[in-house]
């Protein structure tokens, strides 16, 4: 068996691509998870998760998990950068010179297997095709950065699946938390966000980042939908929420 080199980061950004998809993972994909996990208690230390975090990774059931992890341990791939493999003589006579210079490409999913699906031909070149972006991502982005968008990196949509998927939330709320933290005068967007009146602050209202932040997420969606939803909103200063409660706690 041949081996392609493939760094570590790079198989953690395909692993959530293919998570985030939350369709069960072939059994090809499931081996090349594990011989992941393998290479990396082998030269890292890393421990392997536990079979109900595989099973959630990989998006099957319970036996599906079982039965992967009973077969014989995956060996840990091999150090490429230590050590590369000698280039195969076994036709030198009928190849040209520069054949060992210019390997042939290997074949894509689509070529060895035509019922793959669509997302492990997306995967199997990251290098030369971005995966398509989830519904709303781009929209989410328009809204933030003013701005036309047209594609996202790989490392975006990657963190949008996460986020998402911790938090629970939705393409409509985070477009609305986006509208609020360009225009909505409470404290938790005007000066957390816009800097308005801190004078060493930066807005931060355009950037992916702000957005995405877990432990104020619950906080900012209180404070956004009743904002919307509170009559002439526009026409007062951030004096009108002073006498509002507007924490997780007391949101119905």
């Amino acid at each position: 068996m041949s081996w392609f080199k493939c760094p570590p980061h790079a198989w953690e950004v395909v692993a959530d691509i293919l998570t985030a998809a939350g369709a069960p993972w072939d059994a090809e994909a499931i081996e090349g998870d594990l011989a992941y996990w393998a290479d990396q208690e082998s030269h890292y230390g890393r421990r392997r998760p536990s079979r109900r975090a595989l099973q959630r990774r990989w998006c099957c059931s319970e036996w599906a998990a079982r039965l992967a992890l009973s077969q014989s341990p995956p060996k840990p791939l091999p150090n490429l950068s230590q050590h590369s493999p000698k280039p195969t003589t076994a036709n030198a006579g009928n190849e040209p010179e520069t054949s060992q210079h210019s390997p042939k490409p290997l074949p894509t999913f689509s070529q060895t297997s035509p019922h793959a699906r669509s997302t492990q031909t997306q995967t199997a070149d990251t290098d030369k095709k971005t995966p398509k972006p989830p519904r709303g991502l781009l929209s989410i982005l328009s809204a933030l950065r003013g701005a036309d968008v047209v594609k996202a990196s790989p490392k975006t949509i990657a963190e949008f699946a996460t986020f998402r998927k911790k938090t629970g939330a939705t393409v409509d709320e985070m477009l609305l938390i986006v509208d609020a933290m360009k225009r909505c005068p409470h404290k938790l967007f005007a000066y957390d966000v816009r800097a308005e009146g801190w004078e060493k602050g930066m807005d931060r209202s355009s950037l992916w980042g702000t957005l995405i932040v877990q432990r104020r997420w619950e906080d900012r969606l209180v404070v956004a939908t009743a904002w919307t939803t509170t009559p002439e909103t526009e026409d007062r200063s951030a004096d009108w929420m002073d006498g509002l409660d507007w924490s997780p706690r007391s949101a119905k």
